[in-house]
């Protein structure tokens, strides 16, 4: 019986392989629209799509989807009912924007060259890999990521806020501005990081170094294990507890 049902699984497993396809674009114009892809096929849940230099889409859908996609150009949003999900995603000189907040999910995004993060709500389950240069330039719209790794460089302009669920490793240059740095679950900061405002709701570990210029709040505890300098005022000060324990 063990022996069918893996061969079952094969069998599957073979087929969405086999049904899967490289979608690109040939002109700017909507996901749906079978004009806007080469050969006229539109993605589908399982292709690997590549949006090419120069050409925007407009997500114009509730249920676009695609397993694997390259945004070389620009992806955008009209209406809050607009809906992008894929599992792995990279960015290469890519931009996301639009005139009203849509939804992009995704697992893992990677951004590289010079990639700008615009008006939208973006929703990482997994991972956010910043190998380049990352602009945020829009501070509308949720920006929820589990786990953030920079060997870059962040610049956000728009001091947009940012929502972790899990670790935050900082190689690079992170230039946060005004936004706040909001950690949702139990997470370890290592790399060196400063930030204008941070929040907590669990416990957060310093691993190497923390610069907080303006405002802690929050219900959690901060544990220090490295370097941890602090530039507000007392009364901007507000968490559970601050834990010095450690050498």
């Amino acid at each position: 019986m063990i022996k069918t049902t893996l061969i079952y699984v094969f069998v599957l497993l073979i087929s969405n392989l086999s049904i899967a396809s490289v979608i690109q674009t040939t002109k700017s114009g909507n996901w749906k629209d079978s004009k806007t892809w080469l050969n006229g096929v539109k993605p589908c849940k399982n292709d690997s799509v590549v949006i090419n230099t120069g050409d925007t889409v407009f997500i114009n859908s509730s249920s676009a989807q695609s397993f694997y996609l390259k945004n070389k150009g620009v992806i955008y949003f009209k209406s809050y009912t607009n809906f992008l999900k894929c599992v792995d995603t990279n960015f290469e000189n890519g931009k996301i924007t639009g005139t009203s907040l849509g939804t992009f999910h995704t697992e893992n995004i990677t951004f590289s060259k010079k990639s700008i993060l615009g008006k939208c709500n973006l929703d990482v389950s997994n991972i956010l890999y910043i190998k380049d240069s990352l602009i945020i330039s829009s501070a509308h719209g949720l920006k929820k990521i589990k786990s953030f790794i920079n060997n870059g460089i962040l610049l956000n302009e728009a001091s947009a806020d940012i929502n972790l669920s899990g670790d935050l490793k900082n190689n690079g240059k992170i230039l946060f501005n005004n936004g706040s740095l909001f950690f949702t679950s139990p997470a370890m900061i290592s790399g060196t990081l400063s930030v204008i405002k941070l929040k907590l709701t669990e416990s957060l570990i310093v691993q190497d170094s923390l610069t907080v210029l303006e405002k802690i709040n929050g219900t959690g505890e901060l544990v220090n294990k490295g370097i941890l300098q602090l530039g507000m005022t007392k009364s901007n000060f507000m968490i559970d507890s601050l834990s010095l324990s450690f050498p």
